[in-house]
């Protein structure tokens, strides 16, 4: 029903419309969720990753010392049963070879989960606990496995971020662009330090220094016009390096 105050049309409560307002949200929240779910499904690999989580694990030494002869053994299986073995295209041709001994892996994890435990009762974060472990020299498997869990991208954001930066940087002024230039471009845009930091002008510097060294110019190409001397060099033969002025030595 509506109705008019102070020339405002407006529509007055109707428990109705009310309860089927809220209906209607409940059935669209659904949907969502629904769609989402089967988007973005559940992966058990990625979750085997989380084996090495410190906050997964017990915080009470009694529970943690009835469990900490098989913690986490199934999703370790999970991650050695993937990448302990070749993975084959469907034309027959092997795309990656077995990238860790499997019996070595889960020796190596008998022992880093007790480590790990020990980490959690330090204080460690999770990210400390796996740098120190990377930093290590034991548990070279179970660190090849921590790598790829590090790695593995999450989220789309890097890669919107790349053509963010690429749009801005190939404009139409500046569509002959090489892949090699435009790479070079984003490179340096995405990962250079910003003109606040404090290294700036010596990272500049520093820039400059290797171009310099490796580049190969001629200045009196680039500048024309601009009177510079010239640097001579006579071969055996008597014969100048310059064209026009070339002349047999007496």
């Amino acid at each position: 029903m509506k109705y008019t105050h102070k020339g405002v049309e407006a529509i007055q409560y109707d428990s109705l419309i009310h309860k089927e307002v809220i209906e209607g949200m409940r059935e669209f929240a659904a949907h969502v969720v629904q769609n989402l779910s089967d988007r973005f499904s559940s992966n058990e690999l990625l979750e085997a990753h989380e084996v090495w989580e410190l906050e997964a694990m017990p915080a009470d030494q009694s529970e943690w010392d009835s469990i900490k002869h098989k913690y986490g053994d199934a999703k370790i299986d999970q991650l050695l049963e993937f990448y302990g073995r070749p993975h084959v295209s469907p034309t027959g041709r092997t795309d990656h070879a077995i990238i860790l001994d499997k019996d070595e892996a889960k020796a190596e994890w008998a022992a880093l989960r007790l480590q790990l435990w020990d980490y959690k009762q330090a204080g460690l974060t999770t990210d400390e606990a796996i740098a120190k472990v990377l930093d290590g020299e034991l548990h070279p498997n179970m660190k090849l496995l921590m790598w790829i869990g590090a790695v593995i991208v999450l989220s789309s954001v890097c890669c919107e971020s790349g053509f963010s930066t690429m749009a801005i940087i190939k404009t139409k002024a500046r569509n002959r662009l090489s892949v090699e230039m435009l790479d070079v471009l984003m490179q340096i845009a995405l990962n250079a330090p910003r003109l606040s930091d404090a290294d700036y002008e010596q990272f500049i510097e520093e820039t400059y220094q290797h171009w310099m060294r490796g580049v190969k110019r001629n200045p009196n190409r680039s500048h024309p016009g601009v009177s510079r001397a010239r640097c001579r060099e006579v071969h055996k033969t008597g014969h100048s390096t310059h064209g026009s002025d070339r002349r047999r030595a007496p």
